[in-house]
């Protein structure tokens, strides 16, 4: 492939990029591309993993309606609770976060907090 040809690829993934995610801004430094979300940011060796990983993170939090999903910089997987715990949640070991080194550790995580809140109630 050409760098003209490899050029307008890019572009034209970049631009899918854009489109699919709106509040996220791109940018290459080096070999590494970012994605900034909010406060944060991922960063991946090509806009093809980034997008795989804000499909994914979108995913998850519609599988997941009471967590808010989100990466670290680091790249590890979070899912917070968007409501405070009841004692006898907190008393059941349920968390108010969850971590995890890949996403289906998340998952993992998350259906063991499902089991401890059902538990509780």
């Amino acid at each position: 492939m050409t760098t003209s040809t490899h050029d307008k690829v890019m572009a034209r993934v970049l631009d899918q990029a854009r489109r699919e995610f709106p509040n996220v801004r791109f940018s290459l430094n080096g070999a590494t591309w970012t994605a900034a979300v909010g406060s944060g940011a991922l960063t991946a060796t090509s806009v093809s993993r980034l997008l795989a990983q804000l499909r994914l993170k979108e995913e998850l939090a519609a599988d997941h309606p009471g967590w808010s999903i989100w990466i670290s910089d680091g790249g590890r997987w979070y899912a917070t609770r968007r409501t405070e715990l009841t004692k006898r949640e907190a008393d059941a070991g349920c968390a108010r976060t969850v971590e995890a080194a890949s996403p289906a550790d998340l998952v993992e995580g998350l259906a063991e907090q499902a089991r401890r809140a059902e538990e509780a109630s």
